[in-house]
């Protein structure tokens, strides 16, 4: 806080909300956003139920089955490029409502597909929906005081883990009695619901602040400005404060999302030895596993504010690796589920830090642009995770699969402790 010449007191964004605090505002945000994180986690989620039906009922092979899963990834690399910019550019309110609207409708208008390919087109669209959700946590972190930002946002990413427990359950009462298409349609309700209230949320005070800036620093014609603008956006996000960050951050990502899903795999595959076609081990395997996120979500909400965000991450990922590793070797199935299920609290926990860590790195004004392509490194992770893993346990090599999620770990593990910024405590700019 200073004074100016007039004797007026001015504030920073962070000091103005540090004196206000987390109040009433930013819980009811909280709840609404992390509404709009359910609703992206119940539309990915639903991929696991979706596919085995659709394949019975139009007689599509296998690998048609697994491009409805390919086809919602690849629109997730674009959405999250223009989600970024776009958010960037016109503001958040601007990208939550591209993320709702475009996941929501075709969502909703999947279910009443004629034919496969339909199906395939819609559901493309609605990843590009999905990619930019980013933005939800970005906005809810641009309300927060900087004296707890890490343990709130670790608390944003619950809502994930509760879509997709709300999903399994959902899934287990309309499958065997309605079918997919009901799922579909239900399932993009949450969208409808936010659509609905999304003007009474006011858009962020720093991305505000952030295009006053940029206003004033640029008195030249509006063609002039527009360009100068994007120019400043692409010159900042590779400046050289932030290159070496960039490049970590997408090591990183791209090594989570790589555990994440590869985890999400091999749970499935070592669990389907016994399951039996067309009975609820589907459902109750999804639940299990989604409740094993929480104790990870739990630790990092603890730790992230107290020994910063870097050594958190790290923590999480390095004990992750060690958790996977002796499954590299035959074990009892017991003691097997207690190491894969610690080490989905561990990249889970990674995952809550990561959502506080990227936006802090990055100035307001290519704040999501940056997060954005971090996302889409992280993407490409979720679509090499089911490829390497199905292909290597096809042929009996869960020794291979253990080792190269393990050493993709180690090298994200390294690279934290890389990262030349810690942003505990600090005010972002």
């Amino acid at each position: 806080m200073a004074g100016d010449a007039s004797g007026t007191e001015t504030y920073t964004t962070d000091e103005a909300l540090s004196r206000l605090g987390f109040g009433r505002f930013q819980a009811l945000l909280l709840g609404f956003l992390g509404t709009g994180w359910v609703a992206e986690a119940m539309e990915v989620m639903l991929l696991s139920f979706v596919g085995p039906s659709v394949k019975e009922e139009w007689g599509v092979s296998g690998g048609a089955e697994g491009l409805i899963t390919s086809v919602v990834f690849a629109g997730m690399l674009i959405g999250a490029c223009v989600g970024g910019l776009g958010s960037d550019r016109y503001g958040r309110r601007a990208g939550f409502l591209f993320t709702a609207i475009v996941s929501g409708v075709p969502g909703f208008i999947c279910a009443f597909s004629p034919n496969y390919a339909t199906l395939l087109a819609l559901r493309f669209v609605v990843g590009l929906g999905l990619g930019g959700s980013h933005v939800l946590p970005t906005w809810f972190l641009e309300f927060v005081p900087a004296e707890n930002r890490g343990s709130w946002i670790a608390a944003f990413t619950c809502f994930w883990t509760l879509g997709t427990i709300l999903e399994a359950l959902l899934a287990w009462a309309i499958m065997p009695i309605l079918g997919w298409r009901w799922l579909l349609a239900l399932s993009s309700t949450p969208c409808f619901i936010l659509l609905i209230f999304s003007s009474v949320v006011p858009e962020s005070p720093r991305y505000l602040c952030s295009r006053v800036l940029l206003m004033t620093e640029d008195r030249l014609d509006e063609d002039t400005s527009t360009k100068s603008n994007r120019k400043n956006t692409f010159q900042a996000f590779w400046s050289r404060d932030l290159i070496r960050s960039t490049l970590l951050l997408w090591l990183v990502h791209f090594a989570s999302y790589f555990a994440y899903y590869g985890l999400v795999y091999l749970i499935s595959e070592l669990s389907s030895v016994k399951s039996q076609p067309k009975d609820s081990s589907l459902y109750i395997n999804v639940l299990v596993t989604s409740f094993a996120e929480f104790p990870g979500l739990l630790l990092a909400a603890i730790l992230i504010d107290r020994i910063g965000r870097r050594v958190t991450l790290g923590g999480m990922i390095l004990l992750c690796c060690a958790f996977l590793a002796p499954l590299a070797t035959q074990l009892r199935e017991g003691l097997s589920i207690i190491l894969l299920f610690c080490a989905r609290t561990c990249v889970m926990g990674a995952f809550a830090v990561l959502h506080v860590y990227s936006p802090e790195i990055y100035p307001t004004s290519c704040r999501n642009t940056g997060v954005g392509f971090a996302s889409v490194i992280g993407r490409i992770g979720t679509i090499v995770a089911p490829l390497t893993t199905t292909a290597l346990l096809e042929n009996h090599r869960q020794k291979e699969v253990v080792l190269v999620m393990d050493l993709t770990l180690f090298l994200a593990g390294v690279a934290c402790a890389l990262f030349p910024l810690e942003t505990k405590g600090r005010e972002i700019h």
